[in-house]
């Protein structure tokens, strides 16, 4: 490494400019704490993150940067709303090939989440850090070293005098957050502003004051182009530190996937791959895999010339994730004899209450979801079916279609009734999985039954996916048993 080149570092370390808190990464996503507090609270995942990057400097220099994230998102008691979360990152970042210049320190971050509208938010995030850095004076030259008539003399002074190689420095920081997610909690929007560093601390390690001042962020997302699922949309990051601005922006894509098959590696996700434009003529490129239990990220940015700075840098992200799902309710226990639509030829509705007419003319009273008559009650007989569903299929086969053939027969004997199908599935899988493929199973029998001949107005198809177990999820057979469609049947 050059002379010249130690000269402008030394410069750099006496002129106060604190690295640790001029990051700006690639991937800033995966470091909330880095650069935006308020994002502890846009997740319903808890999440240990990795984040490396190693950032070319000058004359083959380097600044590698090692940062570890946990966030851990506040729920409230039933774990179906986020009401904020906390966060806390330890950073470690060294400059130079002798650590010239050594940054560490921990952070801690709460912030509150605001329901603003369906699917809007607001988060407002608080963050508080200590950090100290270390000079090391290896390999440092100076002009004190340079001798008109010899030249360089390495064994010379540097003649700096230091009060101390370490200095530690307090830093707060805030910021707010706006986003918007669909209905499967994925995020369409988002728009975000912080400050760090909002107490000016004193990170001089010679007599002189040097005061490190305010960096202020400003970031954005949005999914303008929507395609089932399929996501593009345009993404920029921009800061505005010691007095110098850093901007990136460009385009990313997602492609989300649902797989609730236990026996497959990929499960419910999504695919990223963006491309970026980084301020000092470089471009970037990355891709992010998230599944529900880690996610791992890529990135590289390109120097588009010689004299690009900051240069080339690499960075990897690996994060361990604990989705918090709505809470289970408890599995109701099996009723000694479960209706099934072979037993049940005819419903006689009487004054005060529905009965059953079996094949021996016995009458018996409806067990499930019984009400007394009154002038605004509809009388209610749930059946139950499983059709033998399949994981995660809702293909009728012979069997469930001589069953509906029977229903469809009492449907159009009794044109009084209504049906209201309802689909249920086991516990693997995540919610919105299984959502989707309770919604379904209630979907294709509605449609055999109008295929039959049955009215789409006496017909109501609903979906429960696995909130309402006929037996505990404990055993293959026993969530077999939870893949099924209930019929209501009522006046």
């Amino acid at each position: 490494m050059g002379k010249q080149t130690y000269t402008i570092l030394l410069f750099v370390l006496l002129a106060g400019i604190a690295r640790g808190q001029g990051l700006n990464l690639t991937q800033y996503g995966k470091s909330l704490l880095s650069f935006n507090p308020s994002g502890v609270a846009t997740d319903n995942s808890a999440g240990l993150n990795f984040h490396y990057r190693q950032q070319a400097l000058v004359d083959g220099e380097d600044a590698k940067t090692s940062i570890f994230t946990g966030i851990y998102p506040l729920m409230n008691k039933e774990k179906t709303k986020r009401k904020g979360g906390l966060g806390v990152s330890f950073l470690h970042d060294a400059q130079g090939e002798n650590n010239n210049l050594v940054t560490q320190g921990l952070s801690a971050a709460y912030a509150y989440n605001l329901n603003i509208a369906q699917n809007q938010y607001i988060s407002f995030g608080m963050l508080v850090g200590y950090f100290q850095q270390k000079i090391g004076a290896t390999g440092f030259t100076t002009g004190s070293q340079w001798n008109p008539l010899t030249g360089f003399d390495p064994v010379a002074p540097i003649e700096e005098q230091f009060e101390g190689e370490r200095k530690g420095f307090l830093s707060l920081g805030a910021g707010a957050t706006y986003y918007k997610e669909d209905s499967e909690g994925r995020q369409l929007a988002s728009l975000g502003v912080s400050g760090l560093g909002l107490n000016q601390p004193d990170i001089s390690f010679t007599g002189e004051e040097s005061i490190l001042p305010v960096k202020y962020v400003v970031h954005g997302y949005a999914a303008l182009l929507r395609n089932g699922a399929w996501t593009i949309g345009p993404e920029a990051y921009y800061a505005r530190d010691n007095h110098q601005s850093f901007w990136q922006g460009g385009i990313s894509v997602r492609r989300y996937f649902e797989n609730s098959n236990p026996f497959d590696v990929l499960k419910n996700g999504f695919v990223e791959t963006y491309a970026r434009y980084r301020e000092g003529n470089a471009a970037v490129l990355g891709v992010q895999l998230l599944q529900p239990n880690f996610a791992v990220g890529a990135s590289y940015d390109i120097a588009l010339s010689d004299n690009a700075l900051p240069g080339n840098a690499f960075e990897i992200t690996f994060t361990l994730r604990k989705p918090f799902t709505k809470t289970k309710p408890k599995a109701q226990q099996p009723t000694e004899e479960d209706y099934s639509l072979g037993e049940v030829r005819d419903f006689i509705f009487k004054k005060d209450q529905p009965v059953e007419q079996t094949d021996e003319g016995q009458a018996g009273e409806a067990e499930d979801n019984n009400e007394t008559a009154g002038p605004d009650k509809n009388y209610r007989l749930a059946l139950r079916k499983d059709f033998k569903f399949g994981f995660n299929q809702a293909e009728l086969d012979e069997e469930g279609k001589a069953y509906l053939d029977e229903l469809a027969a009492l449907l159009k004997a009794s044109p009084n009734l209504r049906l209201e199908v309802v689909g249920h599935t086991d516990d693997v899988g995540t919610p919105a999985a299984n959502r989707k493929v309770s919604q379904q199973r209630a979907n294709v029998v509605i449609a055999y039954l109008k295929a039959q001949g049955i009215g789409a107005k006496r017909l109501k198809a609903s979906a429960k996916a696995d909130k309402e177990p006929l037996v505990e999820n404990n055993s293959e057979a026993n969530r077999a048993k939870n893949r099924r469609v209930e019929f209501n049947i009522y006046e």
